[in-house]
């Protein structure tokens, strides 16, 4: 077929000036793609937690921008992989924000690979290299806001929820406060979620326990900054929606229940059918009558039960709750009074709770036969 040949590698760089000029070749059929990154330099240094903005500029062999590349970044030192996005059609670049946390040398490889606008799928990497050097501000892990007792990195998270934060450089000493209602510092520690200071039940330097202020609407993404004593961190963020249940189970899954004189449900007190037992849990987003940030729940009628109602299986079998809501007298927590079913079996039995269409975690619980 006539026309004019395509150039080869070695004008690809020849080529990538021409697309900065507004010129590109015509009359040329694609073979490959080149891959160039334009932002972090050859033995970088940046600041752990700080963003760093990388940027990759892909082009084929006839100096056209690629503009349907998919370019993934990924880093040695195993965090985790970044898709970039494209930013400018006239040049190919594509644009990703990374914000490093592993202090050290790190190389920075950056994959693109073509779409189907060429005639089969290209691809082509670029690397860097360069080292992560210790931030002396407070540092959020990333998506390291979670429910304090279904800990799932980036889940949503409902207002009102007893979360944890998790970083370093959060507090300067540990410890929890004894006054209630909490504190919104301590120990020179804020916590705060689109500007509203958050309550906080414990600070430590890798972790804070703190409440979900009630007042945020759900969904939507928030940002989520740390201070110590007048250091404002890195910013992080954490997404709200309406509800996050999550219930309270020992290290094995075992769900920490109470009979209700409030003894433990254990081996030695196994609970029975047609016992009704506690179980404690966070997360079921707004209640009414409704109880703000850091507010104690009410211990009288009108008790603050959910908007949104929660059912409870034990074993697969629908169980009565005569009482879900937040604990009275407790600041973020929730309890459900549940009644095992009579027909139960004995064993360890699963116990699930929902709330609209999300599950919390599983738990187990030992159920005796009935006595006689």
């Amino acid at each position: 077929m006539a026309g004019v040949a395509c150039e080869t590698s070695a004008n690809i760089i020849h080529n990538l000036l021409w697309i900065d000029a507004g010129v590109a070749t015509t009359n040329c059929t694609p073979q490959q793609i080149t891959a160039v990154g334009v932002s972090l330099p050859g033995s970088f240094s940046r600041l752990a937690g700080w963003p760093a903005v990388h940027q990759t500029r892909v082009i084929d062999d006839c100096g056209n921008p690629v503009t349907n590349a998919t370019v993934v970044l990924t880093f040695s030192n195993g965090e985790q992989p970044l898709i970039a996005q494209l930013e400018d059609a006239t040049t190919g670049t594509n644009t990703a924000t990374w914000s490093p946390a592993t202090v050290g040398s790190v190389t920075v490889t950056a994959r693109a690979t073509s779409g189907s606008a060429l005639r089969s799928a290209f691809s082509a990497v670029t690397t860097t290299t360069g080292t992560i050097t210790a931030n002396n501000v407070p540092m959020i892990t990333r998506r390291g806001t979670v429910h304090n007792l279904n800990p799932l990195a980036g889940a949503p998270l409902a207002p009102g929820t007893i979360a944890a934060l998790y970083g370093s450089g959060l507090a300067g000493t540990s410890g929890a406060p004894s006054q209630v209602p909490l504190p919104t510092t301590f120990q020179g520690t804020t916590v705060s979620i689109a500007g509203i200071d958050t309550p906080l039940f414990y600070a430590g330097s890798g972790q804070i326990n703190l409440q979900i202020p009630v007042e945020l609407p759900s969904y939507g993404t928030y940002p989520v900054v740390v201070t110590v004593n007048g250091v404002v961190g890195v910013p992080d963020s954490v997404t709200i929606t309406d509800v996050s249940p999550g219930v309270a189970v020992f290290a094995d899954g075992t769900l920490i229940a109470q009979h209700l004189n409030y003894a433990l449900v254990d081996a030695n007190h196994p609970a029975v059918p047609g016992e009704t037992l506690i179980m404690y849990l966070a997360g079921l987003g707004v209640t009414n009558p409704a109880v703000p940030t850091d507010g104690i729940a009410p211990s009288a009628e009108p008790l603050a039960r959910p908007v949104n109602p929660v059912t409870v299986t034990v074993a697969g079998e629908p169980a009565a709750t005569p009482y879900a809501g937040l604990t009275p007298g407790a600041i973020g927590l929730a309890q459900i009074d549940f009644t095992i079913p009579l027909d139960a079996k004995p064993g360890n039995l699963v116990v699930l709770v929902s709330q609209k269409v999300v599950t919390a975690n599983s738990a187990t619980i030992l159920v005796a036969a009935q006595a006689p």
